[in-house]
């Protein structure tokens, strides 16, 4: 009854506090946000299974809900295209949110680790909720550009490409990063 009624409110306000976290959410108010995480879908995935793959043009957006995953990234200039573990991502992390905006290419792979849920929405179901694109609400080609300028020696804006820019981490500090 109550316990689980307050587990459900814990759980909903978490999910709330990580999409609230996204960089490309920082325009839209309080109330977009819970309309956007009422129309997310969810989705389990099991051990070894491809949430997205490194290539795919990018149609959904992620926010892992419980488990872990791996992000794998490869070289695509390298004749063996070996993906190389990054990092390992759990609860709360998002991923995706180029895809809300454009059909870029994924630029890497996110592998579950045991059972992953997420919850998830695509750029058509992201429109229809808000009523609006994401990338109405980005700034226009020419701001974007010198905001580029003005950051290309900051930090990146995704937790992918942050993850691919600082390339993989030693084995003992991935693990201690999915405690």
């Amino acid at each position: 009854g109550e316990a689980v009624t307050l587990a459900m409110a814990q759980v909903s306000e978490s999910i709330f506090r990580a999409l609230r976290s996204v960089l490309a959410f920082d325009r839209l108010s309080d109330d977009d946000i819970r309309t956007l995480q009422g129309a997310m879908g969810s989705a389990t995935f099991r051990n070894d299974e491809y949430v997205s793959e490194q290539g795919d043009e990018g149609d959904y957006f992620y926010l892992i809900t419980s488990g872990e995953a791996e992000v794998l990234h490869f070289d695509p200039n390298s004749e063996d295209q070996e993906e190389i573990l990054l990092n390992v991502i759990t609860t709360s992390a998002c991923f995706g949110e180029k895809a809300l905006i454009g059909r870029a290419p994924r630029n890497a792979s996110i592998m579950a680790k045991g059972t992953l849920k997420v919850n998830y929405i695509s750029r058509d179901e992201f429109e229809a909720a808000l009523g609006r694109s994401l990338a109405s609400l980005q700034l226009s080609h020419e701001q974007q550009d010198e905001l580029r300028k003005k950051k290309e020696e900051q930090a990146p804006t995704t937790l992918i490409d942050k993850l691919i820019e600082e390339g993989p981490q030693e084995q003992d500090e991935v693990d201690s990063n999915a405690q």
